[in-house]
């Protein structure tokens, strides 16, 4: 009896990656099963049966689980069980495990997946490690991921504040997640695909706006006693002026700026859609450039968005409104439930 790790050169993904299986040699029979790795065959040691010439945190990772699954394998059948027996098990197999791999490997550059979308798997992340200790679980497996599990995350994290867009962003996720793994044969759980296993999308007509006469108080609210008010204020302004979200107004740089036909234009690539961006450098905007020096890094969202809520009671935003089923005065909604923009309407 034999088991240890291959390539499985016979077939190779359009990335040039080739899947790592495990071969299992008994009474004149020979059977491959999956780990849900896949390396160039650059990277890989057929006499050492590793991974190699990858990043250190990256191929150690690789390499554990390899050796983890062989050793259970061993392990199994020595025991006189067949290795099917323990094949049919592979729904017990860890997706918090998987998920700390799979987001090694965006970083490494394996997947097009941009920065930005990169934090979203880190904050997933971070919420079902918060999940698994308020619910004591010692592990979030392939084979827990169920309608009822859809529904008791669903109220963990309205627990913990979070709203309807988090909640619907991790689901989206974890649908990405379960169906690579399934497509790397880790697991057999095909509730990623239900018709009801689904981000939950707001109705249309329920955001709050701002009119363009409450972007003209914002622009002109005395602000001198709060300086980091004031910072605030003229980064959300230039995100206004230049129609662009939060994680980009913080990358604004004077190289950006080109001389065009049309006068001094501003071209960035948007982080979350990777989309090229070219627009005109009104005065307004052009002065607030002037006056911070190109700075509007620094503070996190979540800051953001309780600064914006202070500006807005400091410029007189009061009116009262209505969002499903909240009535509060507006510059009570910040963005993460959608407090925007007039600019925001032509994204």
């Amino acid at each position: 009896m034999t088991v240890k790790a291959v390539l499985w050169k016979q077939r190779i993904k359009k990335d040039g990656t080739a899947h790592v299986r495990i071969s299992v040699y008994r009474d004149r029979k020979r059977q491959y099963y999956p780990t849900g790795i896949y390396v160039s065959p650059t990277n890989w040691s057929t006499q050492d049966q590793k991974v190699i010439g990858l990043p250190k945190h990256l191929k150690d990772q690789y390499n554990l689980k390899i050796a983890e699954i062989k050793a259970r394998y061993l392990s199994h059948l020595a025991t006189g069980a067949a290795a099917d027996e323990m094949e049919k098990k592979s729904d017990d197999g860890s997706l918090l495990q998987f998920l700390d791999l799979y987001i090694d490997e965006i970083e490494k550059g394996l997947h097009p997946i941009s920065k930005g979308t990169a934090r979203n798997y880190k904050s997933l992340r971070t919420r079902l490690r918060q999940y698994r200790k308020q619910r004591v679980l010692k592990d979030i497996l392939y084979s827990d991921i169920s309608m009822n599990w859809y529904m008791d995350y669903y109220n963990f994290i309205k627990e913990i504040g979070g709203g309807i867009t988090g909640f619907s962003n991790h689901i989206k996720i974890v649908k990405k997640v379960l169906k690579v793994a399934h497509l790397r044969d880790l697991h057999q759980n095909m509730i990623y695909k239900h018709p009801e296993f689904i981000q939950i999308k707001k109705a249309p007509g329920s955001k709050v706006y701002l009119s363009e006469q409450e972007i003209a108080f914002i622009e002109e609210v005395d602000l001198d006693s709060f300086p980091h008010l004031a910072v605030e204020r003229d980064r959300f302004l230039i995100s206004y002026y230049f129609i662009m979200r939060y994680s980009d107004s913080r990358q604004i740089a004077m190289q950006h700026i080109l001389v065009t036909e049309h006068g001094p234009t501003y071209a960035y690539t948007a982080q979350k859609t990777g989309i090229y961006c070219m627009v005109p450098i009104s005065s307004k905007a052009n002065q607030l450039l002037q006056d911070r020096e190109y700075q509007f890094s620094g503070g996190s969202n979540q800051k953001s968005n309780g600064k914006i809520k202070e500006i807005g009671m400091l410029a007189g935003i009061t009116q009262i409104v209505n969002q499903d089923g909240l009535k509060a005065p507006k510059q009570h909604f910040d963005k993460r439930t959608h407090l925007t923009t007039t600019a925001k309407r032509y994204r």
